[in-house]
């Protein structure tokens, strides 16, 4: 088991105003210790003991995203209507079937979801479904036997 990140930047903010001071000598016998307590490398210790620990992450990274729950919601509801059409087959047929269905009753969205919802192509239809399809259907359980000879 080792020392927590945390435990191991808490040491880097209690040494390193001590490491800034100190004599040559003192800071080899400094990062020694540093790295037999962490178990870092002694590059990377001399790096946190000089510029210390980088910030903490917040939140993900990456891009935006684009269609958000209620969004994704709407369009399993369409897709289930559709009897699970795939992505491309279903993307130039939103236009006709969000309207029939609301005027069914069976989905009600309001007008910025509508927007969305008709602006989508079709390969986000097919990455945002994927996870509802592998839930509908087990796939790979063959149903064959094989035959006697």
């Amino acid at each position: 088991m080792g020392v927590r990140q945390q435990s191991k930047h808490e040491l880097v903010a209690a040494i390193r105003p001590r490491y800034a001071r100190a004599s040559r000598a003192e800071q080899g016998r400094m990062l020694n210790e540093f790295v037999a307590a962490t178990g870092y490398h002694r590059k990377h210790a001399i790096r946190l003991l000089r510029h210390g620990p980088p910030p903490a992450r917040t939140g993900r990274g990456g891009r935006p995203r684009v269609y958000s729950a209620v969004v994704i919601g709407a369009l399993r509801q369409v897709a289930e209507a559709s009897d699970w059409l795939c992505g491309k087959r279903l993307a130039p047929f939103l236009a006709e079937l969000v309207p029939a269905l609301e005027t069914e009753g069976a989905v009600r969205l309001e007008p910025t979801v509508r927007e969305v919802l008709l602006q989508i192509s079709a390969a986000p239809i097919d990455r945002r479904l994927r996870p509802f399809r592998l839930q509908r259907r087990p796939h790979g359980l063959a149903t064959t036997k094989p035959g006697r000879c």
